[in-house]
C-alpha cells in the first residue's frame, strides 16, 4: 500500500517538474526573441455600479420631470386680486390702530403711507359736511 502511494507521488511529483521546465522553456524563448507578443495591460478600471448609478440618475431625472409638469399644471390657489385687497384691509387697519405712523423716519412716503393718506382723503370726502346756511 505505501508503495503504491509512494509511486502515484512520483509520478505526480515527476509530472510538475516535466511541466515546470517546458514553461521554463517557452519563457526563455519569448525573453531571447523580439516577439510579437504584446504583453502591455491596457485595462482601464471602470465601476462595476456605473450602469446602475446612470439607470438611478435616469429614474431620478424622470421623477423630477413628472413632479416639476404637475406642480407647473396646477392652478393656484390664492388669488392675487383678493390677496392684494386682503393687504390693503389690514394696512388700513393697522393705521387705525397705530399711535404713531410707522414710517415717520423715512424721507420718502412708502406705498403703505400714500396708501393711508388716499385713505384719509377719501374718509375726508366721504364725511358728511355740515352746512350752515344763515
Amino acid at each position: 500500500m505505501k508503495l503504491k502511494k509512494l509511486q502515484l507521488a512520483e509520478e505526480r511529483t515527476a509530472t510538475i517538474e516535466r511541466d515546470n521546465r517546458i514553461l521554463l522553456e517557452k519563457m526563455s524563448t519569448i525573453m531571447r526573441t523580439n516577439s510579437s507578443l504584446d504583453n502591455r495591460n491596457n485595462y482601464v478600471g471602470h465601476s462595476l455600479n456605473q450602469e446602475k448609478r446612470r439607470r438611478e440618475l435616469l429614474r431620478v431625472s424622470r421623477e423630477n420631470s413628472t413632479m416639476l409638469k404637475r406642480i407647473v399644471d396646477r392652478k393656484p390657489e390664492f388669488n392675487q386680486n383678493d390677496w392684494s385687497t386682503s393687504w390693503s384691509r389690514n394696512l388700513s387697519y393697522l393705521d387705525n390702530i397705530s399711535k404713531y405712523e410707522l414710517d415717520w423716519n423715512d424721507s420718502k412716503p412708502s406705498s403703505r403711507q400714500m396708501h393711508s393718506r388716499q385713505q384719509s382723503s377719501r374718509r375726508a370726502a366721504s364725511a358728511p359736511r355740515a352746512s350752515y346756511r344763515e
